[in-house]
């Protein structure tokens, strides 16, 4: 019986240490650039359908934005309606509040 445990520990290792492959390399583009809206208004959006998860949701996005150096601002405070089709009148909303990101 300690055997077959034995053999079946062996078999088990083997096949795991042959599932998993070391990461080799990575690609970044030469003129990539990390951004930086320190400091700059940034619009906190959720999509829900119901309307107190995406305010709360906005609420901590926002949170988390502004705790990166960012001024985050939850998008139902600039524009309540979530509706997709209005996308011309949110993006209005936007530049009128002066939000970069």
């Amino acid at each position: 019986m300690a055997r077959l445990l034995r053999l079946t520990l062996m078999w088990s290792r083997l096949a795991l240490s042959a599932c998993t492959s070391p990461f080799v390399s990575s690609w970044k583009a030469p003129d990539a650039k990390p951004l930086d809206f320190t400091g700059a208004k940034v619009a906190a959006v959720v999509m829900a359908a119901d309307i107190s998860s995406r305010q709360m949701g906005e609420d901590i996005l926002a949170q988390a934005i502004t705790g990166h150096g960012a001024q985050g601002i939850p998008m139902y405070t600039l524009f309540p309606d979530a509706d997709p089709s209005r996308e011309a009148e949110a993006r209005a909303a936007l530049e009128r509040a002066g939000v970069q990101g």
